[in-house]
Parts: C-alpha cells; sequence; structure tokens
C-alpha cells in the first residue's frame, strides 16, 4: 500500500539534473513506475542494488538507474 512518501512533486528531469543520488521516491518518479512495480523489479531482476541505507532510506546512483533503464528498455 503506498503512503505519503510514494508522492513526489519534482519532475523527473528536474531530479535527473539535480540529484546524483536517488531517494525511492525519485527512482519512482524518474521510471514512471508504481511502489508495486518497483518492489517486484527490485525482488525479481538484475535492478541496480542501493549502495546505502540512511536509516531506513535506500539510495541508488542515477547513472546506474539510468543506465539499467537504457538496458532494459
Amino acid at each position: 500500500m503506498a503512503n505519503k512518501t510514494d508522492k513526489i512533486s519534482t519532475p523527473a528531469d528536474q531530479i535527473l539534473n539535480e540529484h546524483y543520488l536517488l531517494k525511492t521516491v525519485e527512482v519512482l518518479r524518474v521510471l514512471n513506475i508504481s511502489r508495486a512495480t518497483f518492489d517486484k523489479l527490485r525482488a525479481n531482476t538484475n535492478f541496480p542494488k542501493a549502495i546505502t541505507d540512511i536509516g531506513k532510506r535506500p539510495l541508488w546512483i542515477k547513472e546506474e538507474i539510468l543506465k539499467w533503464l537504457k538496458e532494459t528498455r
């Protein structure tokens, strides 16, 4: 079930221009997918691993996400 943190109003292109590390909600926005789809991708594919968890918040390297996207589409 989605929660408030799954919502982000920042446009995807702005996220890509301003960030090196992406939080979960930013990855959702960039890939334009739901949280459920994201969880399935992480569990069942070669989706990039988070580089770290700050608290309970994983972070991904933007370039790895973009590389994965290019290779899978």
